[in-house]
């Protein structure tokens, strides 16, 4: 697989990882930054480019930096719409998790409860419940 492939597909996996940690759907997503849902879907596949003016109006939008976009390096600002609960915070230090994989593994545990229960009022989860999450789900990470 080439370099860029693999980087427009670590790209891409960065830009979902943020969008379903922060709870935010394609549709809303892309149309807070002027895009069309299916290519915004495509960008996430990895199987579309993204021009540079594109992906700055999607960095602001998930409160990241475009470096932070393209190479998982750079920051996350503050007020980025992220809230790690305690429960997946004291998971991840007991796990020693990057924040990337905690960021990875709070997007998943949104996209489970969304698919199986939309808009219900799950309790919030204990260590001891992320920590069997993350065992289940680790080889997806």
């Amino acid at each position: 697989m080439a370099d860029s492939t693999l980087e427009r597909e670590e790209t891409a996996r960065r830009i979902r990882t943020l969008r379903k940690a922060r709870g935010l759907s394609i549709q809303k997503l892309a149309g807070t930054v002027e895009m069309s849902p299916g290519y915004l879907s495509e960008v996430e596949r990895g199987r579309s480019a993204i021009s540079g003016e594109k992906l700055v109006r999607l960095a602001e939008e998930l409160g990241v930096t475009t470096d932070y976009l393209l190479s998982g390096r750079g920051e996350i600002a503050m007020g980025s719409g992220i809230r790690i609960p305690t429960g997946l915070s004291e998971a991840a230090k007991y796990l020693d998790l990057t924040y990337e994989q905690t960021i990875r593994l709070l997007a998943g545990k949104a996209s489970l409860v969304a698919a199986r229960r939309p808009n219900s009022g799950d309790p919030e989860w204990t260590k001891e419940r992320w920590i069997d999450f993350y065992n289940k789900v680790k080889p997806y990470l």
